[in-house]
């Protein structure tokens, strides 16, 4: 009997059954406004095994097949599902043909299919689609958006494809397809005078797709016109990287097969793993498709160990790259570089990643390819401090040298040159070994072994060297290559009396393979669960201080032993069925809601669906259990009524419920900047205690530093230019300026903003523009500039005048009460079109938040507040402790009571962070970063760097670029490969973190001195408030669902502008 139990919303589910041939149904007729395109189909075989249900036109084109094009991989599935559903009768050498003549006729061209080549390659990567947000969350809420990104088809085939989801997977209509209901009533049009976007998301989905990946492009067309098959006949040299096992070098011999444009090939491949000393000898075949897409199959010399063959062949035939894998999910693989073999010698690679300062006598393996046999140790160049003393063998793929490093020899990469020879090959100088790290961070197995297979996980410690700026993980650090650690696993502790560690797997020692334990329920655990858990995994390396310069492993170079250690963490979880996380089941306006993770659905629940939950939470249960349970409440009908509609939504699931997983991904560069804030000067007139930038915790030196004080108009106008060009096709930036005290420059503000707005203009966009002051310098002519130019203020005030004066005062010790307040007022008089809003920073002594509210928006007239704690390290006297958080918590859920009884009633209320929390809720918003900083968001210090947010301007270890060179691109995918939430596993058990993802970057830099960390110093004030607001929307969604209707309306408008 199948047993229910909770789950996460990740894929959908199918419920299969028997399926009988139904008659083809007429061609649908094309669209009136369809283009005159398709492709004919020219193949007899195609037609004849086709034409029954696809019929051909007078032009030679077949329905569905002329009016599509993809991968060999599609063209597969497609062949597959015919054969299953549609009882089509083909032989496998037909099918084969098929397959052959619809890739190569109906394929991509390079371009098109390079973007997707993760999917096809059976890489777990981060993607992150930006070509459509709507889009994306369309289909990858059952799959990779991999599958739509290698495809290209009409219009209207993009809606058949979209009505073969809803026939075969009627749950697609809830989960993807089809908005939750109607459009709210009575919106208002949009800026343009044009009614909202109320299409459904696949009719959404439809217009993007059909736009951006159409039949015909100009990369099909001309790849098509000079299409033909590649001849790959010759020697090639290999080198590629095995993970756990380091580089692999070797040689590939190519032979056609049934002549030389059959695109049919053999292969014989072998190399060597010069860390693991393994030889291996591998033969196979091979077609390549569309006349660059190669998919082979090879085995070793006992037949044992197949692999899968996925490269992309290069337009010129003498490179390809790709990957050869195995494993029940494809885990294990060799990251594969062909070069083809001439004359010339060709360089590949070394097999010890790393040479030491200091030391002589250094054995270094040069691996290639026609390397010269008769080669001289000056043909050999390492760069200055390194000396190639001598060769010690050499070989035509081999060459041996002896190497000496001087000890002032300047540490990282270095080429290796040989003279005549092409290619790349490259070592480490080091003078000693800082730390490790264990790749990867984060890693996934499943258990299997009785009905399912096992997916295993290796991992490798890589030594790293300090780079130049002295500092461990900055993106100068020195990659040493991989070291032999011994291997162990710790308790991952996320409950009391946590066992994980004890039966979900082994790891190897000696390799770092981690074997995760047989799948189904284990009578040894408690309550009898699988066993799936979370460990830590543990690599230990004992560096030797030796000088001898006579190891091949790094060395520490400080004369001693040293112990170093890192970890990562590993999820063992179940056999690609269920992924387990946790949901909120919260009460309001007396029901109960449930908000899913991380889809971040909230959903209003009635008695039947609540009571199953809540038994659900008890324990795995069958349905007829679930049904007793609750029989003396509910008939047995409304119960299994209660439990479709939770299957339904996924709030729960069958045990082994099958799950299409989607990767994890990272947003696709360019990234398009949306916001600029420009800290036009870095100096104030205040001096505020608890300033970041100024105070104790201050992370760029403003005063003694290389920064320019103020920036000037140049650097300015440079940086509108910037903003403009990496804005990309939005029609709408933003633009802060920022301090220091802004206003100090405020002859360069002024003048940027007359110059934004006429270059906005020459290129058809337009730019809104913000400040952030604390309002000393405010003065009536600058009152009147800011009311003309609608540029919106916040104010930086702490509240009535004892709090105000405690931190914020001048120089002199004097408090700025009494020189703000005046100020502010008059502002608020003259500047109406848009309101100000103040920004409170809160201290263990200014904790009083209602008493702050109150005097702000009653006596000095705010519209709206904000409140956020101060970024400071734990031991200033003014920090948050735990308490403080307490109390912090206590103040903001009563203000926040008040706030829900206004907005029921329809009164306006200022307390801003309930209304963002409450937008971010409804729009469902699940952060993979925390905010925008490094992606749409970015700093510019004063002069003219790029920084992750204006809190980190002009800090050198922070810099992506300046505005005159651009944003560098290597640095900000770096940022957001190791920021991902994915990334940090001590947020992988929150039910917050889709609202949070770990926090603020600059406040885990204060307070734990890295980007990298989570703020867990706050952690239960972000569940405790989540919650709280969680429970103000359901509130609201049953006292004024009108309210929360406006933040759609306000996207529309978003959207519109953009």
């Amino acid at each position: 009997m199948k047993r229910l139990l909770l789950l996460l919303l990740v894929a959908p589910v199918v419920l299969s059954g028997a399926v009988q041939q139904a008659p083809s149904p007429e061609p649908r007729a094309p669209s009136p406004d369809a283009k005159d395109e398709g492709i004919p189909v020219t193949s007899d075989l195609v037609k004849q095994k086709c034409s029954s249900c696809h019929k051909v036109d007078d032009k030679g084109r077949l329905t569905r097949i002329s009016f599509r094009r993809t991968t060999p991989e599609g063209w597969e599935e497609t062949i597959k599902r015919m054969v299953s559903l549609n009882n089509v009768k083909i032989e496998p050498s037909e099918a084969r043909e098929v397959l052959r003549y619809l890739a190569d006729r109906h394929g991509l061209a390079p371009e098109e299919a390079k973007p997707a080549a993760f999917e096809v390659e059976r890489r777990q990567i981060d993607y992150k689609y930006t070509g459509d947000r709507d889009t994306e969350q369309t289909c990858i809420r059952c799959h990779s958006i991999g599958r739509a990104i290698s495809q290209r088809r009409t219009k209207d085939e993009w809606e058949l494809l979209i009505a073969m989801h809803r026939g075969y997977y009627p749950l697609s209509d809830f989960q993807a397809f089809r908005r939750g209901g109607p459009p709210p009533r009575d919106q208002a049009p949009g800026p343009d005078g044009r009614p909202p976007d109320n299409r459904h998301p696949m009719e959404k989905a439809v217009a993007h797709l059909s736009t951006a990946f159409p039949l015909i492009t100009p990369e099909w067309s001309a790849w098509a016109a000079t299409m033909r098959p590649p001849r790959l006949h010759g020697t090639w040299a290999l080198a590629g990287y095995q993970l756990g096992k380091g580089p692999v070098f070797g040689r590939v011999i190519v032979d056609a097969q049934g002549g030389p444009d059959s695109g049919e090939f053999t292969t014989q491949a072998t190399y060597t793993i010069p860390r693991t000393g393994e030889r291996i000898t591998r033969t196979g075949r091979a077609i390549v498709y569309t006349g660059y897409q190669w998919r082979g199959r090879s085995n070793d010399a006992a037949n044992q160990h197949q692999l899968r063959e996925v490269l992309f062949i290069d337009k010129d035939w003498r490179h390809a790259q790709g990957r050869w894998f195995a494993g029940a999910y494809d885990e294990f693989g060799i990251d594969v570089r062909l070069e083809r073999v001439g004359n010339d010698p060709i360089l590949l690679g070394v097999s010890q990643p790393a040479i030491r300062a200091g030391a002589a006598g250094q054995e270094l393996h040069v691996f290639g390819a026609n390397l010269p046999a008769r080669a001289a140790a000056s043909d050999f160049n390492l760069g200055p401090g390194v000396t190639v003393d001598r060769i010690v063998n050499t070989g035509a793929d081999e060459v041996t040298l002896a190497v000496s490093v001087a000890r002032d020899a300047t540490p990282g990469r270095r080429a290796v040159f040989l003279a005549g020879a092409t290619g790349e090959a490259t070592v480490a100088v080091y003078d000693t070994i800082d730390f490790i790290k264990v790749s990867p961070q984060a890693g996934l197995a499943r258990v299997g072994g009785a009905n399912f297979p096992k997916e295993f996980q290796q991992f490798e410690a890589i030594a790293y060297a300090n780079g130049p700026d002295g500092k461990p993980n900055t993106k100068d650090d020195i990659d040493l290559g991989l070291v032999d650690a011994s291997w162990n696993i710790e308790e991952y502790t996320a409950t009391y009396d946590d066992d994980d560690k004890d039966f979900v797997g082994t790891i190897d020692a000696k390799t770092g393979l981690f074997t995760p334990n047989l799948d189904g329920p284990n009578p040894k655990r408690k309550h009898g669960t699988n066993n799936y858990g979370d460990v830590w995994v543990v690599a230990t390396y004992q560096a030797s201080g030796s000088s001898t310069g006579s190891e091949q492993a790094p060395s520490t170079g400080s004369g001693q032993a040293r112990l170093l250690k890192g970890r990562a963490h590993l999820l063992v979880t179940v056999p690609l069925y269920i992924k387990w996380d946790q949901a909120d089941l919260f009460q309001a306006a007396g029901r109960d809601f449930l908000y899913l993770v991380p889809s971040a659905a909230v959903f209003a629940l009635d008695a039947p669906t609540s009571a199953v939950l809540r038994v659900l939470a008890e324990a795995t249960r069958p349905d007829d259990a679930v049904a007793a349970a609750l029989a003396d409440r509910f008939d047995p009908a409304t119960v299994r009524a209660a439990i479709a509609e939770l299957l339904q939504v996924r709030a729960i699931g069958y045990e082994h419920q099958p799950e299409d997983r989607a990767p994890r991904v990272l947003p696709m560069m360019p990234f398009p900047l949306s916001t600029m804030v420009l800290n036009v000067t870095n100096q104030c007139n205040l001096a505020c205690t608890y300033c970041y930038e100024y105070g104790e915790d201050k992370i760029v030196d403003t005063e003694h530093g290389k920064q320019s004080k103020f920036m000037t108009e140049q650097t300015a106008r440079d940086s509108v230019e910037f903003l403009l060009k990496e804005s990309g096709a939005s029609q709408t930036a933003h633009l802060t300026f920022f301090g220091g005290e802004t206003l100090l420059n405020f002859p360069v503000l002024q003048a940027t903003i007359a110059y934004a707005r006429r270059r906005a203009a020459e290129v058809g966009k337009t730019i809104d523009f913000s400040l952030t002051t604390n309002a000393t310098l405010l003065r009536p002519e600058i009152i009147e500039f800011l009311a003309d130019n609608n540029v919106g203020v916040t104010i930086s005030i702490d509240g009535p005048r004892d709090l105000q004066n405690k931190f914020r005062v001048f120089h002199t010790g004097a408090g700025s009460y009494d020189i703000v307040a005046p100020k502010i007022k008059a502002l608020l008089r003259r500047h109406r079109s848009r309101p100000i809003g103040a920004r409170v920073t809160l201290t263990s002594d200014t904790l009083d938040i209602t008493r702050i509210y109150r005097h702000l928006t009653e006596d000095l007239g705010f519209w709206e507040v904000g409140f956020a704690p101060v970024t400071t390290s734990p031991n200033q006297q003014y920090a948050i402790g735990e308490h403080g958080f307490d109390r912090m918590l206590e103040q903001f859920r009563a203000l926040a009571r008040d706030f829900c009884d206004h907005v029921a009633e329809n009164r306006h209320h200022g307390f801003s962070n309930v209304k963002d929390t409450l937008e971010e809720i409804h729009k469902g918003v699940s952060k993979a970063y925390p905010c925008g900083a490094g992606m749409g968001l970015l700093g510019v210090s004063t002069d003219g760097d790029v920084a992750l947010c204006h809190r980190f301007a002009g800090s050198d270890a922070h810099k992506l670029g300046t505005v005159r060179d651009g944003i560098d691109r290597g640095a900000q995918t770096a940022f957001l490969e190791q920021h991902h939430i994915a990334e940090k596993t001590d947020c992988s058990r929150c039910w917050a973190r889709p609202l949070c993802s770990g926090g603020c970057y600059h406040e885990a830099h204060v307070r734990y001195g890295t980007t990298l960390r989570p703020n867990l110093h706050y952690c239960e004030w972000i569940r405790g408030w989540t919650d709280t607001c969680l429970q103000i929307y359901g509130e609201l969604s049953e006292r004024n669902p009108e309210f929360l209707s406006r933040f759609d309306r306000d996207e529309v408008k978003a959207e519109a502008a953009l």
